[in-house]
């Protein structure tokens, strides 16, 4: 009612981008972490907002900071790069339980900044170009092994093709003698039996030899037999000239 009743508080239903201050924690291995973030959230009970909590935006934003150190400290820093998801979802659950006395709907967490010391941010640094350094020197490992491998298996394979060039042109002069020697033997049979196709029969060379035997037997004993009467007819001739000779002295 107008003069009578006032109105005590105003809340937006729209969803509401809240920045949280940044702070400082320190993860499982000691390592501190300069961060921030943003929650996204809702007023779905203006009662509750009202009346709930005297100031709901100050307790969302002390409760998301504690939430968050207490979720980074059980994380070693490796991890808090990786798992910036879990973190956020962890954060938002338990935000979500603890906003709904106060008429609150925390829809999101996310995390701006994670922030290491300026020594670790070095050491990192290091880190990440030692392991460069070492793909790089593995890398060039690997492609000089892979080239010795390949000359290698050329060299092989090259050995094997002279080898077997080798070894075939063996095996062709070797076909090729067998098949001179199989053609001289063929040629020279050949010739044997054109031979023995050309002689008289046997029978007839055997007759033919026979009368040239006897032939020639008669033939040496009429040689002997002039031999013999020439023999016959110089010895008077001779008796009679010693005869003649011893007369005369």
């Amino acid at each position: 009612m107008p003069f009578i009743e006032r109105v005590a508080y105003k809340h937006s239903l729209k969803e509401v981008p809240l920045d949280v201050p940044s702070q400082v924690c320190i993860t499982r291995d000691n390592t501190q972490l300069q961060v921030d973030g943003i929650i996204y959230f809702q007023v779905t009970d203006p009662m509750r907002a009202s009346y709930g909590s005297s100031n709901y935006i100050a307790a969302i934003t002390q409760l998301a900071q504690t939430l968050l150190r207490s979720v980074i400290g059980k994380m070693e820093l490796d991890r808090t790069f990786e798992e910036r998801d879990h973190i956020n979802l962890s954060v938002v659950a338990a935000l979500d339980e603890a906003a709904t006395n106060w008429g609150v709907k925390v829809l999101r967490y996310e995390i701006k900044d994670l922030t290491p010391p300026a020594a670790i941010l070095h050491s990192m640094q290091a880190q990440i170009t030692a392991e460069r350094e070492k793909r790089a020197l593995i890398a060039a490992s690997e492609g000089r092994k892979q080239e010795q491998i390949n000359i290698a298996t050329g060299e092989r394979e090259a050995f094997i093709a002279r080898s077997e060039g080798q070894r075939q042109a063996e095996i062709n002069k070797a076909q090729g003698e067998a098949a001179a020697i199989v053609a001289v033997a063929d040629a020279t049979a050949e010739a044997i039996r054109e031979g023995r196709r050309g002689d008289p029969p046997a029978g007839r060379r055997a007759g033919g030899a026979a009368q040239g035997g006897a032939a020639g037997g008669r033939g040496v004993r009429a040689a002997r037999a002039e031999e013999q009467h020439d023999d016959r007819a110089e010895q008077p001739e001779r008796g009679l000239g010693a005869d003649r000779h011893a007369r005369w002295r």
